[in-house]
């Protein structure tokens, strides 16, 4: 009549398990440091294309802040609309297990502004099944630029080749 008889004390030592969840959050936060360091812009995708997350540089180069990122923002409204289908195309290719090696793209910054990139994607695979893609943009402006400066100057030499074979020519 209201008495307890006996008591059962059931303990499990949860030491190992708060080891390696400690173990983890170390690990991501080298993870996140590390991909935060690159000069290139570090982004995870989903299989509908909607962002999982990206790197410090990606908030940079496309003039995004971090209270501007949600997650599950669709990666399309970071490419240049005439190039949508083609990506469309691309990701499809890559959720079918096919990495893209460095395609060319125009990408669309918030503030409306565009530049050109090479992209690299791979399916991410989690448990034998492929769940988004993972890859890196580096944006190739200057190079396209300069690229296009050497070729003028190299047009210019030529004409003035020819000018002054042409000179040789008649004298």
């Amino acid at each position: 009549s209201g008495e307890v008889s006996g008591v059962t004390v059931v303990s499990k030592d949860i030491t190992d398990r708060k080891q390696t969840e400690e173990a983890l959050r170390e690990s991501e936060k080298r993870y996140r440091e590390l991909t935060d360091f690159l000069p290139i812009s570090i982004f995870e995708v989903d299989t509908a294309g909607s962002i999982i997350s990206f790197n410090r540089t990606a908030l940079e180069v496309f003039r995004y802040n971090q209270e501007d990122y949600r997650e599950g923002m669709n990666a399309l409204r970071f490419f240049a609309p005439e190039e949508w289908q083609r990506v469309g195309e691309d990701i499809g290719r890559v959720i079918q297990g096919k990495s893209i090696p460095g395609q060319e793209y125009t990408f669309l910054r918030k503030d409306g502004s565009t530049f050109i990139g090479l992209i690299y994607a791979s399916p991410n695979i989690h448990e034998n099944k492929i769940v988004g893609i993972i890859g890196a943009i580096i944006d190739i402006t200057e190079r396209k630029r300069a690229e296009g400066e050497r070729r003028q100057l190299e047009e210019r030499l030529q004409r003035a080749e020819k000018m002054e074979a042409l000179g040789t020519l008649a004298g």
